[in-house]
C-alpha cells in the first residue's frame, strides 16, 4: 500500500491528493497508470514517521483545559450565579405558562353559556394565546439553562455543586 510522502498516511493507488493532509501526490504524470502489484512504486517504501502531535480532539482538550485553568474563581462564581438566575426564570415562566393554560381550560368550563359566543371564545383564546407565548419563553429559558449547564461542566462543576 502506498503512503503519503508528507504525513505518512495510507493512500489509494489512484489518489491524486492525500485525504489526510491534502498533499498533491506528484510522482505520476497525467497519462501514467498506477503500476501493477509486482512492481514497486517510489512511494511504497516504509511510511515516513508521523509528526508527534496529539490527535485533534486531544489538542482541543489540552487547549480547553489550559483556558479553563486561567478562569478565576470570581468568574466561575459569576457563571454559577447566572445559571441559578436563569434556572429560576425558567421555573417561573413555566409556572405562568401552565397556569395560563389551566385558567383557559377552567374558564371554558365555568363561563356561562348565555354570554355571546364570540366573547366566550375570545376570553378562552386569550388565555391559551398567553399560555403559548409563555411556553415559547419557557423553551428559550430551557435552552439557556442547558447551555449554561454545559459551560459549567466544562469548568469541572457538577450539578450537585450548583
Amino acid at each position: 500500500m502506498p503512503y503519503c510522502p508528507k504525513c505518512g498516511s495510507e493512500i489509494g493507488e489512484d489518489d491524486e491528493y492525500c485525504m489526510e493532509c491534502g498533499e498533491e501526490l506528484t510522482g505520476r504524470s497525467e497519462g501514467e497508470q498506477p503500476q501493477g502489484k509486482g512492481q514497486v512504486q517510489a512511494n511504497q517504501r516504509e511510511p515516513p514517521q508521523k509528526r508527534q502531535e496529539p490527535p485533534r480532539g486531544q489538542q482541543q482538550y489540552q487547549q480547553f483545559t489550559s483556558d479553563n485553568s486561567q478562569q478565576s474563581n470570581g468568574e466561575i462564581e459569576k457563571e454559577k450565579e447566572l445559571y441559578r438566575q436563569t434556572k429560576d426564570k425558567f421555573i417561573i415562566v413555566a409556572i405562568v405558562s401552565a397556569a395560563s393554560f389551566i385558567a383557559g381550560a377552567v374558564l371554558s368550563k365555568i363561563l356561562p353559556y348565555s354570554m355571546p359566543f364570540t366573547a366566550y371564545l375570545g376570553i378562552v383564546a386569550l388565555f391559551f394565546i398567553v399560555g403559548l407565548f409563555f411556553l415559547m419563553i419557557t423553551v428559550s429559558y430551557y435552552n439557556k439553562v442547558q447551555k449554561k449547564k454545559v459551560k459549567l461542566r466544562k469548568y469541572g462543576i457538577s450539578e450537585e455543586e450548583l
